[in-house]
């Protein structure tokens, strides 16, 4: 997806999942309907973000109010849990876009 598709989406009213998802704790993306979220300078590469909050702001721009965090635990790793179980679900919390 990218930012004027996003845009139009909103413009339209059409339903929008927006997500933020942290990678290493330095690292975000934004996802919308679960695809991430192009760079603008349209070279096909994903726009990451410095904070969850950064990419937030990019998507409150974008017209969006609010989506979900999500990343994944590393507590049952930190556990010693198995791999014979079932993978782990993400966290989810949700968030409040805003553009300050």
């Amino acid at each position: 997806m990218d930012y004027r598709w996003v845009r139009k989406a909103v413009a339209r009213g059409e339903a929008v999942n927006a997500e933020i998802l942290s990678l290493d704790g330095v690292i975000y993306l934004a996802l919308i309907n679960d695809e991430p979220l192009k760079k603008r300078d349209g070279d096909g590469a994903a726009a990451s973000f410095p904070s969850a909050h950064a990419a937030g702001r990019a998507l409150h721009a974008l017209g969006l109010r609010e989506g979900w965090l999500r990343h994944h635990s590393p507590y049952d790793e930190m556990i010693g849990r198995g791999d014979d179980g079932p993978p782990p679900a993400p966290l989810r919390t949700p968030l409040r876009f805003s553009a300050v």
